[in-house]
């Protein structure tokens, strides 16, 4: 085989294997990106229902905390 052959072999087998890993990486990066999309949907579920519990949490304070003044303004 001569040189010129051995280096045009070379040169495709270095450009397949650069393709190869390319597409791979591709490929990764789609899994990695709907990987994040999902979380991100669960993190968007999660603060809905976190802020659904806080303000439940609020209202019985409210209700706890305003107890006291309608007693006292009844008793006067």
């Amino acid at each position: 085989m001569t040189d010129q052959a051995f280096t045009a072999l070379m040169l495709s087998l270095v450009g397949t294997f650069f393709g190869l890993l390319v597409a791979v990486l591709g490929w990764m990066g789609n899994k990695i990106y709907l990987k994040l999309e999902e979380v991100n949907l669960n993190l968007g579920k999660l603060d809905r229902d976190l802020t659904t519990k806080v303000h439940e949490i609020d209202k019985r304070v409210t209700r706890l905390e305003s107890i006291p003044i309608l007693t006292r303004v009844a008793k006067q």
